[in-house]
């Protein structure tokens, strides 16, 4: 029979209990470790779930949505001013033009005949006028003629008269004849007279005669111009630069168009500004000269409130938005537009995610805030500043990396303190 030497079954009682001990102490080591993991992922959770937030600094921008269309301030009608047949459609809906471009011809072949006779009407009252000048002419020598005339024989009886005068003073002629020379003077006085005064009544009479001459003349040259410019308004042309937005989509070659038609509507692209609406729920957010980001057709462009209208339509308020910049090739006249009004645009400051318990900005609310590192979550009154759908503006004292929980069970929420392990189960 063998005998186990007693000090070698010591040693190996002894290697036994080590090796339990140390097992335990593996055991409590990792069961440790998944407790915090535990602990770790529930907190993860928690936040991912938002139940609680950590607070950072970071952007809080708050900003209404809109929504609306581009329209023109300036626009002009397109107005047929002749009346006559459309001959050829040069442009259509859509087109950028320049002041002047032609959009449509018309043709009016009584009108163009109708300028042709008002020209030969023209040269005939100017023929006219031309033969009236030469027989105002005329006359006026004529007269001038028999104004002299009567001038000389009027000094021929002065001298006649001065030498009988002399004569009878020692009577070499009779009282009578001279009395028959002076009769004579005085009738060519007379003469000399009257010639004078027919020559200012053919100059009066020779002014009005111009005057009516030279009225004929206007009336004729105002009918030819009147013709001639609506011979020029049978090519419809654009009053100013701009869009093309709407045309008759009935217009058709050969078709009939009388004067005063109104045909389509040009808008001046530089004017364009967008009328928006936004909700009325948020109207009291708005104010004028606030910025906006408007989307047009993807590409994004700064403007600015510039009217707002006073009362709502349908649970909207519609605004006015105008712009310092010019607007992408994209941008047309009743396109669809999107945007956003910016309210507050705060780069740095406290931010959290946004408790349910908070409904509108610039409010306290009761919350429960564990410091960093604590272990309890402790009741609090927290001041909020701005607020958006997702987060929250923080101005209590509080410090970065200290958490908030967003949401409260009841059971809980009457307590002054909340520990760890309580919100983590």
């Amino acid at each position: 029979m063998l005998t186990i030497p007693t000090d070698q079954n010591n040693k190996k009682r002894g290697l036994f209990g080590l090796a339990f001990f140390i097992g335990i102490c593996c055991l409590l080591v990792l069961w440790q470790i998944y407790a915090d993991n535990n602990k770790s992922d529930k907190a993860e959770r928690l936040q991912t779930q938002a139940q609680i937030s950590v607070i950072k600094y970071g952007q809080i921008k708050v900003n209404v949505d809109t929504y609306g269309r581009l329209k023109a301030k300036v626009r002009r009608g397109i107005i047929a001013m002749s009346q006559g047949h459309i001959s050829d459609i040069q442009l259509r809906p859509g087109a950028k033009l320049e002041k002047g471009a032609t959009i449509l011809t018309l043709t009016n072949p009584k009108l163009i005949k109708a300028y042709q006779n008002s020209q030969l009407d023209l040269l005939e009252e100017q023929a006219k006028i031309e033969k009236l000048s030469a027989e105002l002419s005329l006359a006026y020598f004529q007269q001038e003629a028999d104004i002299e005339l009567a001038k000389a024989d009027l000094s021929i009886n002065d001298v006649d008269l001065k030498a009988n005068l002399k004569l009878r003073e020692t009577n070499v002629v009779s009282e009578l004849k001279l009395q028959k020379v002076i009769m004579q003077r005085n009738k060519a006085q007379t003469k000399l007279n009257i010639e004078t005064k027919k020559l200012s009544t053919l100059t009066k009479t020779h002014q009005s005669t111009r005057k009516a001459a030279s009225y004929r003349i206007k009336r004729a040259q105002s009918a030819v111009d009147m013709l001639k410019n609506d011979i020029d308004n049978l090519s419809i042309t654009a009053s100013m630069a701009g869009i093309l937005i709407q045309l008759d989509d009935k217009l058709e070659i050969g078709q009939q168009i009388m004067a005063g038609s109104h045909l389509g509507t040009v808008v001046d692209t530089k004017s364009l500004y967008a009328e928006l609406v936004v909700s009325a729920s948020e109207a009291d957010k708005i104010r004028f000269n606030q910025t906006v980001d408007l989307f047009i057709k993807g590409e994004k462009i700064v403007g600015y409130i510039s009217r707002i209208a006073p009362t709502v339509i349908n649970g909207s308020v519609k605004i006015d938005v105008e712009f310092k910049q010019a607007l992408p090739n994209s941008a047309m006249p009743n396109i669809d537009v999107t945007g956003e009004v910016n309210i507050v645009n705060i780069e740095k400051t406290l931010i959290a995610k946004r408790s349910v318990l908070i409904v509108k900005p610039g409010s306290e609310q009761t919350l429960f805030v564990r410091p960093k590192g604590d272990s309890f979550f402790y009741r609090q009154q927290v001041n909020i500043g701005e607020i958006t759908q997702d987060v929250m503006q923080i101005l209590s004292d509080i410090n970065i990396g200290d958490e908030i929980l967003l949401t409260m069970p009841a059971q809980l929420s009457l307590q002054d303190k909340i520990s760890v392990e309580h919100v983590y189960e």
